[in-house]
Order: structure tokens, then C-alpha cells, then sequence
């Protein structure tokens, strides 16, 4: 029931002092409505003091509700993230516990790295004496000698490093037992177009040499290729592993011929064409140069010029004889692969 004046002075007093001054932070409607009683002072306010003092309470309500809600839209969307946290600091408080033990595991690893260093140094004894023994047949009394072999690296970096000597003074095992011609000068006539014969010197048995005409390096691999496919003394399986790499070869001296016509301009600096060309370690890299795009646009380009499967015929099958018949087979092509690779590198060096 409502009253419309105080009963008492005593009454009104306590009434006000119930009420205290508003908390920092209140709501703005909140705050305006709590003044508003704050200020009901007169004795024959009471009526109205209780009508803001019920208006007030109503605020408070749904303001505490609007609290809450908002509180537990922060909680739903801090759940998710909060549990991430929690698992990634148990898994950091696992890895700081399991960090005492470093050490040991790493004692361990380096432990197995020389065993299998060992055993790998083991397996390849044999192999080096045969490799021994064939170098010997193969450098018809050349002056360089063949030493240890040894298998390093691991991974993706793995590589035979040789020690030789040539008349007892140590070498680089490719530069003297590859004894290759440079290529440059016949490359740089071949592009300017000058006609010449370009003779070659071979060594024999007993360092006995002979002079025979060159070819250019596409013409020599294919060469080699036929020859190899019709020598019948060769040991089974010979053939199968040794004419996929000519042909492979064939293939990127096609490449890289058409790659130095097209680097090679007026203003080209000479040095930098041969980094790049020489820095191309894969097919398709080499390909790239050759035809002025992206190694990632080398099979869309070739497949479009020479036809569907062409390329990754001629990179697969670099590996496997079978494979590349194979993917020949795929290709609707003649499977013979020496002559296709022929008419390949020729469609390629047309490029330009």
C-alpha cells in the first residue's frame, strides 16, 4: 500500500540511507533513475520515491540479465580457444619435463648415425674392390688412380665421394675421371651458324689416342643409344639400364640448345647464361629455359605442342625401360623409344 507522505523524518532518513550513493560503472539509464530517487527529499515524496524506487529495481533486473547473457556469450566463445591453450601448456609442461632427457636422445642419435656409417662403410667394401678392379680395365693405363669410396650424406643429400690421384697428386674425382671435352666451343659454332668440322680426340687403350669427327651432343647420345641396342655381347640388363639415360640426354641437350639460343640476346651477360643453364638440375628446369616459362607450365606447354603424355613419357621413362614403353603405349605413339626420342629432340631444337 502506498503512503503519501513519510511517517516520520526518522523514516525517510533510513530510507535514503538504504539507497547510498550509486556504484562506479552503472549503466547510464541505470544511474539516472538512481539520482532521480536519490533526490526525492521532500516528506510528501514518498509516493513518488517508491514508484522510481520499483521503476529502479525493473532496471536492475534486466540489466543483471543483460549481464549475464553477455557473460556467457564471452564464455561459449572463449571455450573453444581456452581448451586449445590448456593442451598446448600440458604439452609444454610434458616438453619441459621430457628436456632433461635431451641429452641421452641426442648421445643416442649420434651413436646411430655412426654405427649405420659403419655398417653402410662395411656393405660397401666389396663394391669398392670391384670398382677398384674395373676403373683399372676401364683407364687403359691412364695416370689416375681410383682410392677409398665411401657413401655420405643422408636423406635427400646423399653422394659417393671418391679419392683419386693422378701421377700421386690428389684430384677431383669428376674433373679427371670424367676427362669430358668443353662444350662451349662447339656449342657457341653451332649457334652462330658457322659451318666447320669439329674434330674430337679419343684415348685408346695404353693412352693411345685417336681423332674422329664430333657430333653435336643430341646426334652423339642417340648415337650411343643405337649403338648400345645393337651390341648383342652386351651382359642382360645392360642395355635396359644404360639407354634410358641417353636418351634423358639426347633429350636435355635438345633443351638446353634451344635455352642458350633464346637467353643468349645482344645485352645478355655470357657468364650468367651459363649459370642458369648449369644451376637447372632437373628436366623440367632446363625445359623452362628453353621455352621461356615456369617449370610448373613445362608440361601444359610440351602437351600442347607435342601432345598429351610427351613429356612425362620422356622424364619417366629416364629410369625405367619398361616404364617408358610403357607410357609411350599411353600415349597412342609408336613405342620404339630411340626413334621417338629422335623425332622429339628435333621437334624440340625447332623451338624458337
Amino acid at each position: 500500500m502506498r503512503c503519501k507522505s513519510w511517517r516520520s523524518a526518522t523514516d525517510q532518513s533510513a530510507a535514503h540511507r538504504l539507497i547510498g550513493d550509486p556504484p562506479p560503472g552503472l549503466p547510464e539509464p541505470l544511474l539516472a533513475s538512481w539520482q532521480e530517487r536519490q533526490a526525492c527529499r521532500d516528506a510528501t515524496e514518498v509516493e513518488r520515491f517508491a514508484e522510481i524506487g520499483l521503476r529502479l529495481a525493473e532496471e536492475c533486473r534486466l540489466s543483471q540479465e543483460e549481464a549475464a547473457k553477455r557473460l556467457a556469450d564471452h564464455d561459449d566463445r572463449w571455450s573453444e580457444p581456452a581448451a586449445a591453450v590448456a593442451a598446448w601448456c600440458m604439452g609444454a609442461r610434458e616438453a619441459a619435463a621430457a628436456g632433461a632427457r635431451l641429452p641421452m636422445v641426442k648421445a643416442a642419435d649420434a651413436w646411430l648415425h655412426e654405427a649405420h656409417d659403419g655398417l653402410r662403410a662395411e656393405r660397401m667394401a666389396a663394391q669398392m674392390q670391384d670398382a677398384r678392379r674395373y676403373w683399372t680395365i676401364m683407364r687403359r693405363q691412364s695416370n689416375v688412380s681410383l682410392g677409398e669410396i665411401r657413401l655420405a650424406g643422408n636423406r635427400t643429400q646423399r653422394k659417393v665421394e671418391l679419392d683419386v690421384t693422378v701421377d700421386e697428386v690428389s684430384g677431383a674425382a669428376l674433373g679427371v675421371m670424367s676427362q669430358g671435352n668443353c662444350t662451349r666451343l662447339p656449342e657457341a659454332v653451332r649457334r652462330l651458324r658457322i659451318r666447320v668440322t669439329i674434330m674430337e680426340v679419343c684415348r685408346k687403350e695404353r693412352s693411345m689416342v685417336r681423332v674422329k669427327t664430333c657430333d653435336d651432343p643430341v646426334e652423339s647420345a642417340l648415337k650411343d643409344a643405337r649403338a648400345v641396342l645393337a651390341d648383342t655381347r652386351l651382359p642382360p640388363g645392360v642395355a635396359a639400364a644404360v639407354l634410358p639415360g641417353l636418351r634423358r640426354v639426347a633429350l636435355e641437350s635438345a633443351f638446353v640448345e634451344v635455352a642458350r639460343r633464346r637467353l643468349l640476346t645482344d645485352d645478355a651477360d655470357h657468364d650468367d647464361v651459363e649459370r642458369r643453364i648449369s644451376e637447372a638440375r632437373r628436366t623440367s628446369v632446363i625445359a623452362a629455359l628453353a621455352l621461356g616459362v615456369e617449370p610448373s607450365e613445362v608440361m601444359g606447354r610440351l602437351c600442347r605442342d607435342f601432345g598429351p603424355g610427351v613429356f612425362r613419357a620422356c622424364n619417366s621413362g629416364a629410369h625405367e625401360e619398361g616404364d617408358f614403353r610403357a607410357a609411350l603405349r599411353g600415349t597412342g605413339r609408336n613405342p620404339d623409344p630411340i626413334e621417338y626420342v629422335t623425332n622429339l629432340a628435333r621437334r624440340v631444337r625447332e623451338v624458337g
